[in-house]
């Protein structure tokens, strides 16, 4: 047990050296291949925290600097009364811990989750594939805006950064509990996989014929959006269905991945809503 009892109140026990075990572990999850050898990952700040534990998400240990918990707020108080191992560490440990400058007060150590399965195309899916896109910000963003548009899948093809990438965690502000994630080597073999079961793949392109708002959105659809640098991939858009454009009337060459990702998923939810669908 990590927690001792006083009276009728659960406290959570201290960590007091930086070369503790625990604390050891923990950072190493800042690099791919030892959350892959560990199956763990970092949620870092009281909103990733929270969120994963409203999604029921198996989270193994959560350290708390002191004054966050001396502070008492909501976030700690439900820790603390969960049966998730607690430590209090000096706020130093847990600024060495955390990624960002300036730290919140909680990082929890949580497990990795399993592949989400290829679905079938149904009447209303609505998924978000993402070619090699290599920014933890924009696959975090991603996330966000496909549990914000009700998306039902998020793949990442290879190229893609870690999902549980620290900075992706956070960019997604809890949704990476939330939104079912597929990772894959062969993006074309599950796009060509949905495509057979009824799914159109449309492809975000900035120099498409035909733009977003003017395509027929309303069927089952995967949007693929491509990498910050090339697009695309020549593979994956010779396979679809349909490629189309974000207007930029006020000029730039386009839009980032993440951006782009949220005006199309949301064009897509427009279209649904004014048909009835």
């Amino acid at each position: 047990m990590c927690r001792t009892e006083k009276g009728n109140d659960v406290e959570p026990r201290a960590i007091t050296s930086a070369t503790n075990p625990r604390l050891k572990q923990a950072r190493k999850l800042h690099a791919r291949r030892h959350r892959q050898q560990l199956g763990l990952f970092l949620a870092e700040g009281p909103r990733v925290v929270e969120a994963a534990l409203d999604a029921g998400a198996p989270l193994d240990e959560v350290f708390c600097a002191a004054t966050f918990l001396a502070r008492g707020g909501t976030l700690a108080q439900r820790l603390v009364q969960s049966p998730v191992p607690v430590w209090r560490v000096p706020d130093r440990m847990l600024a060495a811990l955390a990624e960002t400058e300036h730290p919140q007060g909680v990082v929890a150590v949580a497990r990795i989750p399993a592949d989400a399965e290829l679905p079938s195309a149904g009447a209303g899916l609505l998924a978000v594939a993402l070619d090699g896109v290599s920014d933890p910000g924009n696959v975090g963003t991603v996330l966000r805006v496909a549990r914000g548009a009700g998306a039902d899948l998020v793949i990442l093809g290879a190229g893609s950064c870690d999902p549980l990438n620290a900075k992706a965690v956070r960019a997604s502000a809890g949704s990476v509990f939330a939104v079912p994630v597929r990772r894959t080597d062969s993006l074309a073999t599950d796009l060509a996989a949905l495509q057979s079961s009824g799914a159109r793949i449309v492809c975000a392109a900035a120099r498409a014929a035909t733009v977003c708002w003017r395509a027929d959105l309303t069927a089952p659809v995967v949007v693929v959006v491509g990498s910050e640098a090339h697009g695309v991939s020549a593979g994956v858009a010779a396979m679809a269905d349909e490629a189309v454009a974000i207007p930029m009337p006020g000029g730039g060459e386009s839009l980032n991945a993440g951006m782009a990702a949220a005006i199309v998923l949301y064009e897509v939810r427009r279209q649904r809503a004014a048909a009835g669908a």
